[in-house]
């Protein structure tokens, strides 16, 4: 059997038919009956839209999202997600460059999605797992002009990162890079069947892919966290008795911060992943009491070289004395990282990091200087330069000493502070902005 996502999915429904394989606000579903789900979308929004064509995914972290995630991947289709909660400029934007071929939105999001529909560059019918509810106005985008190289080398999920020109950048992220991850994390991640692994991150934030497709190839359960405990993490984990967590690390801090990393909270987890920004040798410490079973490991990666590429496994003691921050490890499976030397006299052995093998991506959508500058073909490999600032040590791999630009971290998601700049110079002069603020309050006091 040829190796593709598709079969690995089908693999696991088949071994794994009566097993739970979501739980979301006490409802789950089994692995036949999300399959089931799947099917029947995948097979409607075949009936009305051309092939290959992505589907955008307006909604987050319920039933229609995995559901969609997988009718897009057993269906041959990219999907792309597009987050509710961003601005209506922005998400026009990457559908502009996106360009799915449907929406598929939630209950809680239909209208919404029925409201921008005709602010859209592209005529797009939306879907939800009721059926199709409506189409919007204008051209509808086309088929891929190559279907026998879309087929040969598929587009598993389009993700969206900031960019520095007030436009977000397309990263797609092609079948073989996200095998390669999860081939290469599989035996960090120890994951199989009865295990009960966390969803905490939105659809727009590429660590959700991990979340979906390492729990779901490997026959264990996603339980996404309810919006009711989104300030008791720790009970929610300790409820469900998961087996396996991944967040930002700032969300263990948070959960330190409201006193829930007591001694043994979490006795049941076995894997513990942060990914997504520094993880504080203080706050790992933290965490790490209370949950004494776990294997802990700070994975890193940039989404253009598909989630996580590196690894650093924290063992007891972890030997961490004068870090600030836990090391970032040395490469998963087979690929490779390259440090190019920088001049700075006050960070000697400072060095820009550089990515390269079979999960680095084929560069952004549409954005042939971008790819030229941080994208190369080399010795055989793909490399990505990720403007990352890193040491080599000899006990710990790679250390993480910062940027090279002004690209920063919040809450784990990247943001260009080039980006900001260029939307505020398109903002109105703060008269304007005055006068607007006064003008309702003027009307007011004249009884209008």
């Amino acid at each position: 059997m040829t190796d593709s996502l598709r079969n690995r999915l089908l693999e696991a429904e088949r071994d794994h038919t009566a097993r739970p394989a979501l739980w979301i606000e006490d409802q789950r579903w089994s692995y036949a009956e999300l399959f089931a789900a799947a099917r029947a979308l995948g097979a409607q929004i075949d009936a009305e839209v051309a092939p290959g064509l992505p589907l955008g995914i307006f909604c987050q972290r319920d039933e229609t999202s995995v559901v969609g995630i997988l009718a897009a991947a057993l269906f041959g289709r990219p999907y792309l997600p597009l987050n509710p909660g961003f601005p209506p400029d922005r998400l026009a934007a990457i559908v502009a460059i996106g360009r799915p071929g449907a929406l598929l939105c939630s209950p809680e999001t239909r209208g919404a999605a029925q409201a921008m529909l005709p602010d859209l560059p592209l005529g797009l019918p939306l879907f939800g797992l009721e059926g199709m509810f409506a189409c919007g106005t204008g051209p509808s985008p086309e088929a891929p002009d190559d279907p026998t190289r879309a087929a040969a080398d598929p587009t598993a999920y389009i993700m969206f990162t900031s960019g520095t020109t007030g436009t977000p950048k397309g990263v797609r992220v092609l079948e073989r890079n996200l095998l390669t991850y999860l081939d290469g994390i599989a035996p960090i991640a120890a994951i199989g069947p009865g295990d009960r692994a966390t969803h905490f991150f939105d659809l727009s934030f590429d660590l959700s892919v991990h979340d979906i497709f390492v729990t779901l190839v490997a026959g264990a359960e996603l339980c996404v966290l309810p919006k009711s405990l989104s300030m008791a993490v720790t009970e929610f984990a300790r409820s469900r008795r998961l087996t396996h967590w991944f967040s930002v690390p700032s969300l263990a801090a948070f959960c330190d911060r409201l006193g829930q990393l007591t001694p043994a909270a979490l006795p049941d987890l076995r894997t513990v992943l942060f990914c997504g920004e520094a993880l504080a040798v203080s706050v790992m410490r933290r965490f790490r009491e209370a949950a004494p079973r776990a294997r802990i490991w700070n994975i890193y990666g940039p989404t253009e070289a598909t989630i996580a590429f590196t690894a650093y496994e924290v063992k007891q003691p972890d030997g961490l004395e004068g870090l600030a921050v836990v090391p970032i490890g040395l490469p998963i499976g087979q690929e490779k990282v390259r440090l190019d030397a920088l001049e700075d006299p006050s960070q000697p052995g400072a060095a820009e990091l550089c990515l390269g093998g079979r999960q680095v991506t084929p560069g952004y959508m549409n954005n042939p200087e971008q790819n030229a500058s941080r994208f190369e073909e080399s010795g055989g490999l793909r490399w990505y330069r990720t403007g990352d600032v890193v040491r080599l040590s000899e006990a710990h791999g790679l250390l993480f000493l910062g940027r090279i630009d002004d690209q920063v971290k919040i809450n784990g998601y990247r943001v260009e502070l080039q980006e900001i700049d260029a939307v505020l110079r398109q903002a109105p002069p703060p008269q304007a902005v005055r006068a607007r603020l006064e003008a309702p309050a003027a009307a007011l006091a004249f009884g209008r």
